[in-house]
């Protein structure tokens, strides 16, 4: 999915970004700097406990910053009261690796895709049942199957209800969170074309999180690698994929099976 030029407007400037925990004098996240263009894909890629979800929930102020600036489409959303806040999440949306563990499973299907659309847009009726299913076939999701729980779908399945649910609000990012990790390697591919799809059309900016770069070299056009909390290189996917320059980031194109072409 990459290319050689890219001239969108930039959407999301993080700049000098540091996380700590409650009680650690060691920051997670470490000065982290870097930029993602509107209708882009970001891969943050790193080994597990290098920073990247910390990073990421930061980026959404799931969890606090304690320094830094995150500007999000010429606003700072470090400076927002809650009650913005709570407006301006609809422009930012996550989808996590656990499909199942996401969902509400004492929630029906159509009741979960259609939540964002009641509590935001406050959608109700015929009008939301419609739009729900229009979420629903968009993600390859049968309409028909909205009054079940989400413990009758597959694991692929109930990744494409996160999905729909993630871009009912026509977001302008979303964070993929490690989003095909728990899936079979048939399936991770179908969720890479969806989400590839989803792009092209409604031009959602995606900051996707992972450890694979196999999936990097299919879905990114930018890749940064974490590691201990840092930034410790970052560029085009093919320049930084063919001539790594950080160990880390060779360690990690080793642990790519050579059958996956990706070297």
């Amino acid at each position: 999915m990459t290319d050689p030029e890219q001239s969108n407007p930039m959407l999301l400037e993080v700049e000098d970004l540091e996380v700590r925990f409650p009680g650690s004098d060691a920051p997670v996240v470490d000065g982290v700097s870097f930029s993602l263009a509107a209708g882009r894909t970001l891969g943050l890629v790193g080994s597990s406990g290098c920073g990247k979800t910390t990073l990421a929930r930061a980026i959404l102020r799931l969890i606090p910053a304690r320094r830094g600036r995150i500007g999000f489409d010429g606003t700072s959303i470090l400076d927002l009261s809650p009650k913005a806040l709570k407006s301006f999440r609809r422009r930012m949306q996550i989808v996590f690796q656990d499909p199942g563990g996401s969902l509400n499973g004492r929630m029906r299907v159509g009741e979960i895709v259609g939540e964002p659309l009641l509590v935001h847009e406050k959608i109700r009726g015929r009008v939301l049942q419609e739009r729900v299913e229009s979420l629903l076939q968009r993600c390859g999701i049968d309409p028909d199957t909205a009054s079940r729980y989400p413990h009758e779908f597959s694991g692929g399945q109930k990744q494409r209800i996160a999905i729909a649910r993630a871009i009912a609000l026509t977001p302008a990012l979303v964070v993929c969170d490690e989003p095909t990790s728990a899936l079979d390697v048939s399936v991770q591919a179908r969720i890479l074309h969806l989400l590839e799809t989803l792009q092209t059309e409604y031009g959602i900016a995606f900051l996707f999180i992972t450890h694979d770069m196999a999936v990097v070299r299919h879905i990114c056009h930018e890749v940064a690698v974490m590691d201990s909390g840092r930034i410790v290189e970052s560029g085009p996917v093919d320049r930084v994929l063919e001539h790594p320059e950080h160990q880390i980031t060779r360690q990690l194109l080793d642990a790519v099976p050579r059958s996956c072409g990706i070297r």
